[in-house]
């Protein structure tokens, strides 16, 4: 497994990140870095009213896909994640990734992490997702920011 994480700093209530999962354009302002193509698209499939149980169809601008979908939601504290069904050549060497989504309210600023665990699906996998894990970050972070600075 592969792990990192990122933090940001904001004025948005862990509601309102959560609520904007929900916007395409926060997802389509995630543009990558390096190796790690971003967003084109998004299909958003709802759980009934649940947070839980949403799933992402995801189109990159490589043309790969993914999904993602949320597997645990505590309000205002976690949101958790799973990234699978990777197209080519993704899965050829991944498995799946696990994002967690950590709020801390402290008084009018809400304090993030996102953290992601990788798991690699051979030998060849645990070293190519270390070089896609140090682009991923990198375009994590800067995502983290957009989503960071919006009103």
């Amino acid at each position: 497994m592969i792990q990192f994480k990122v933090t940001g700093k904001t004025q948005l209530k862990p509601d309102d990140i959560v609520n904007g999962l929900f916007n395409e354009s926060n997802w389509t302002s995630f543009t990558g870095k390096g190796l790690v193509p971003g967003i084109q698209k998004v299909e958003i499939i709802r759980s009934g009213n649940e947070v839980t149980g949403t799933r992402f169809n995801v189109t990159n601008t490589d043309g790969s896909k993914h999904v993602e979908t949320i597997t645990s939601y505590d309000p205002g504290l976690t949101l958790i994640m799973k990234l699978h069904q990777f197209s080519f050549p993704l899965n050829k060497f991944a498995d799946h990734f696990y994002e967690k989504w950590t709020f801390n309210q402290q008084n009018e600023y809400t304090y993030l992490e996102r953290s992601f665990e990788m798991f690699p699906k051979n030998l060849i996998g645990s070293v190519l997702l270390r070089f896609v894990a140090y682009f991923f970050k990198k375009a994590v972070a800067d995502h983290t920011q957009y989503i960071a600075n919006q009103e």
